[in-house]
């Protein structure tokens, strides 16, 4: 934890406020995305979802294909208590949904769907997109499906399978968006780069969740965030984000949100 403190000390110092952005691209981004304070009915979707997650007092055997869990010392878990330690929190939530409809995302693919938190936010978004969410525990996913149905959402096409097991069924299918929240690991994250990168559209992006969780995370991170493949790279501490913008400057930035 304190090594966490101290990185976010670190990244505070860099980061920067909307007059030091010299990027139209991501001065518009931050301007108009992650600065919007319009209240969306979504948004009301979004915290009934949680709240009847956060109120199940049924336990689930979760099977964690990732680097394990620093919260949980048993593979018997309450939902509340998934939901409340390992989804992806409101104000993330609420950011996901605003960078999707912003970009206008039409495809995205979600590794790591957990609870379906994040898939919820990015369908409800853009009504239209064609979502495909891989999960590996199948009472995890079982969870977020069952969920998704009381909301009257549907069209997310869940995949019960390992990534290693998606990527071998996956052929030259496109996203905007590739979103990874499962595997915190080091040479798991290197993966899921290396092997999906080439499924981005022209101008998509990646998105890297929690790249302060470990010094693994962060020395992946940083190595994705140098490849040349990588245009425009944005460090919000909680995110690290990778566009393929190809027609643009390679820079980095260091942003609040």
């Amino acid at each position: 934890m304190l090594k966490i403190a101290l990185a976010y000390l670190r990244f505070l110092t860099k980061s920067l406020h909307l007059h030091g952005i010299h990027s139209p691209f991501v001065y518009e981004f931050q301007q108009r995305c992650v600065k919007d304070r319009n209240r969306y009915p979504e948004y009301k979707i979004l915290e009934q979802h949680r709240m009847a997650l956060l109120n199940r007092r049924d336990a689930i055997e979760v099977t964690d294909l990732g680097a394990g869990s620093r919260v949980f010392r048993s593979d018997v878990r309450s939902v509340r208590s998934v939901a409340r330690n390992a989804g992806i929190g409101s104000h993330r939530q609420q950011l996901l949904f605003r960078l999707c409809r912003y970009f206008n995302i039409g495809s995205a693919l979600e590794l790591g769907t957990s609870l379906g938190m994040g898939s919820l936010a990015i369908k409800l978004a853009c009504p239209e997109v064609h979502l495909v969410t891989v999960e590996g525990c199948p009472n995890t996913a079982h969870v977020a499906e069952a969920e998704w149905l009381h909301t009257g959402v549907d069209g997310i096409d869940l995949r019960r399978q390992s990534f290693e097991e998606f990527f071998e069924t996956l052929e030259e299918e496109r996203f905007d968006l590739i979103y990874i929240d499962g595997d915190h690991s080091y040479a798991g994250t290197m993966a899921a780069f290396d092997r999906f990168e080439a499924n981005c559209t022209e101008n998509g992006m990646m998105i890297f969740d929690d790249i302060y969780w470990s010094q693994e995370m962060t020395r992946a991170w940083e190595e994705i965030r140098q490849n040349p493949r990588i245009s425009v790279s944005i460090d919000s501490f909680g995110w690290g984000i990778a566009f393929f913008r190809r027609e643009q400057e390679k820079q980095h930035f260091y942003l609040r949100v």
